[in-house]
């Protein structure tokens, strides 16, 4: 039961559990120089892993900063 509780504070929170919840989306992937395709869905599935894990903040400018940065590391 706790684990439940737990989920349900999360979600209660207005913490960013899905690619919907994301400050940016493929658009915005798009309108920095990504490709249309497979790129912009696993850079946003790396980037909501980076916000759930705490490393980034679901941030408008704190995201594309970083896909920015991945964007440039290619």
């Amino acid at each position: 039961m706790a684990l439940y509780e737990k989920a349900e504070a999360l979600i209660a929170s207005g913490s960013c559990l899905f690619l919907k919840d994301l400050a940016i989306d493929g658009r915005d992937l798009m309108a920095l120089g990504f490709k249309e395709g497979p790129a912009v869905g696993k850079t946003l599935r790396h980037l909501l892993d980076q916000v759930i894990e705490g490393h980034h903040k679901n941030d408008r400018a704190a995201l594309l900063s970083a896909a920015q940065a991945l964007l440039q590391s290619r």
